[in-house]
């Protein structure tokens, strides 16, 4: 049975102690980097946003679910940190075993939990809970805290990725990385998406060092991988998304006036054969352990999905999309309807409580944009914003991610978490559609 975690006074004063080391840091690096670096002016607006949202995590989670994922993963990171102390040896062996080799073992973290939740990636993420709430001394407070610093960490170098490339939309740019309000509160407590969304912002800035500065490519590309294999333990769908959209924004600047005609087409044919075949690869090795992710299981899993999500996480708060046929054409049918819950839904005669009010907010103010954007865009700025490669990349993968996640969802509770990435990517989009439109001259800075 997962217990709520207690928050007392200690935890209030470790937090105030961790932020005062934070900050100490924190202010010393911005007034060392700003003066040739004008985007870290919103170095501590954007550490601050983070913090502010991994209080409030805490807070909805604990007084207002009092239920959720994030419990479990706590208690079980609680359970090997006590076990510690019982049998350092032991607990280091676990942190570092599979979830299917747990068996060998005497003493089994997860055997107790009786949950509906996918245990290898459980079992994944609550070993680098452990690691975080070791450093908490088992503060569930302090633990949500390190984790929101540690996603702005790589949201913060990919914001800097950005601003480099497009150094007049610097300010507007902090709302997809730092301000949107649900995206805050989800991707700053002790859950994956906050690791995710930190992963996503590195890997932004890995693929421009790489890419475009052809910077350290080595290391780089090293640490790739191991953000690549994150993304696969916690994310597998978002991965086989997302990382074909990055390589092809990274081939787009490695081709560009370097190759001829035909050795360019050679090697976008070979990335295609590579990629087809690592995910066939992944496919039939990796994902053994998460059975549900394979290609001859998705269909099956996504009709569970159906029948789970409008039963839990947020009461009265699921939503439909009609009668579906669980076939490929059948769901290629419903396309339109899932990027339009993705994005623009729940609508405000749909609201029951308030966190979904606050996501009707921001799909209306989203939609808004949009609406300005299809405006104000004359034709002949057509041809800039078609030019741009980052355009192109964060649309692809928002129209593409935002169809998977209005199919599984089916919930708007589980819709806001799962739909981060796509609000990130799309509202970052939609921002560069309009620099474009402007005809905006792309910094390149090789600082």
């Amino acid at each position: 049975m997962v217990t709520l975690p207690n928050i007392g006074l200690f935890d209030v004063g470790l937090s105030l102690v961790y932020l005062v080391i934070i900050y100490f840091f924190a202010v010393r690096c911005q007034k060392n980097k700003i003066e040739d670096n004008p985007e870290f002016r919103y170095f501590l607006f954007g550490l601050s946003t983070k913090i502010i949202g991994s209080i409030t995590f805490v807070i909805v989670s604990m007084y207002y679910y009092q239920k959720g994922d994030t419990f479990l993963y706590f208690q079980i990171a609680e359970d090997l940190r006590s076990h510690l102390f019982e049998n350092f040896e032991e607990t280091i062996s676990l942190i570092f075993t599979p979830y299917h080799d747990l068996t060998t073992f005497e003493y089994n973290p997860l055997e107790q939990y009786n949950y509906y939740y996918e245990r290898s990636s459980t079992w994944f993420f609550s070993r680098i809970v452990f690691i975080f709430n070791v450093l908490s001394f088992g503060s569930y407070l302090v633990s949500s805290i390190l984790f929101g610093v540690t996603s702005f960490i790589g949201l913060w170098l990919g914001y800097r990725t950005m601003c480099k490339l497009y150094l007049q939309a610097t300010k507007m740019m902090i709302i997809p990385f730092f301000l949107i309000p649900t995206a805050l509160i989800w991707s700053s407590g002790i859950l994956k998406d906050t690791i995710v969304m930190g992963v996503i912002g590195l890997l932004l800035f890995i693929f421009s060092n790489v890419c475009i500065y052809k910077k350290k490519i080595l290391s780089n590309l090293l640490l790739s991988i191991v953000c690549f294999f994150l993304l696969l333990f916690l994310k597998p769908i978002l991965l086989l998304i997302l990382a074909p959209c990055l390589i092809l924004w990274g081939l787009s600047y490695l081709l560009r006036n370097t190759l001829s005609f035909k050795r360019k087409i050679t090697l976008v044919i070979t990335f295609f054969l590579i990629a087809i075949s690592s995910w066939f690869l992944i496919n039939k090795t990796v994902l053994n352990v998460t059975p549900k992710y394979q290609m001859e299981n998705l269909l099956h899993t996504l009709e569970g999905f159906h029948i789970q999500h409008p039963k839990h996480i947020i009461a009265n708060s699921s939503y439909s999309l009609g009668e579906i046929d669980y076939t490929p054409i059948g769901l290629v049918k419903k396309i339109p309807e899932a990027i339009n819950v993705t994005l623009f839904r729940p609508y405000f005669w749909e609201v029951k409580n308030l966190p979904t009010f606050l996501a009707a907010s921001e799909s209306f103010l989203l939609f808004l944009f949009v609406i300005f954007l299809f405006f104000t865009l004359k034709r002949q700025h057509l041809i800039n914003v078609l030019r741009n490669r980052e355009v192109i990349f964060m649309i692809t993968f928002s129209f593409s991610y935002a169809v998977i996640t209005g199919l599984v969802a089916y919930n708007f509770g589980a819709l806001s978490r799962f739909k981060i990435p796509v609000g990130f990517f799309f509202c970052l989009g939609l921002i560069l559609i309009l620099y474009s439109s402007k005809k905006v001259k792309i910094t390149i800075n090789k600082k």
